[in-house]
């Protein structure tokens, strides 16, 4: 867990004891202990698993849209980051792909930084930005632009920093 996680899950447990006092105050123990009350754990705890997921899923996509661009211009990079992620998220929904972003991300033979050391490295705030912007808001992309490569792989969507967004054919 990153550094400025932590602060806004602290921040977040503060806001909630002051709202808890803050409520206890206006409305009188009697009332806190029957919202407490009402929680369910079941629900909680998929709740809970699905944030864990989440989590989890934005740091994979964060490395791989690092590694697979470079320090191109900053507009051309952050465009470029956001297409990289869209391609993974477009492929997660195609019947030709792995039905999950690590089965795409990992696919034999399709993201060299899998294999070539890249998804080790630490990504940037940008990545992390543009990767839980994507798993939380879906794909920028048409849902069949599924091609990122630096040659044409079929009808051309868009030229970003030197990669080829392609429809597929």
């Amino acid at each position: 867990m990153r550094k400025r996680d932590i602060i806004e899950y602290v921040l977040t447990a503060i806001f909630m004891l002051f709202l808890i006092c803050a409520a206890k105050t206006a409305f009188g123990q009697s009332k806190i202990n029957d919202v407490v009350a009402g929680i369910n754990p079941e629900k909680a705890a998929v709740i809970l698993e699905r944030m864990e997921k989440e989590e989890r899923e934005i740091d994979l996509l964060a490395h791989l849209i690092y590694a697979e661009n470079g320090g191109d211009s900053y507009t051309e990079y952050m465009k470029a980051m956001e297409y990289t992620g869209s391609v993974v998220l477009n492929r997660v929904k195609s019947e030709k792909y792995p039905d999950t972003l690590e089965g795409v991300i990992y696919q034999r033979g399709q993201y060299a930084c899998t294999w070539d050391g890249g998804m080790d490295k630490e990504p940037s705030e940008d990545a992390y930005e543009v990767a839980s912007k994507l798993i939380r808001s879906g794909s920028k992309l048409p849902e069949d632009v599924l091609y990122a490569a630096e040659f044409k792989q079929g009808t051309v969507y868009d030229h970003v920093a030197g990669t080829y967004y392609c429809y597929k054919e």
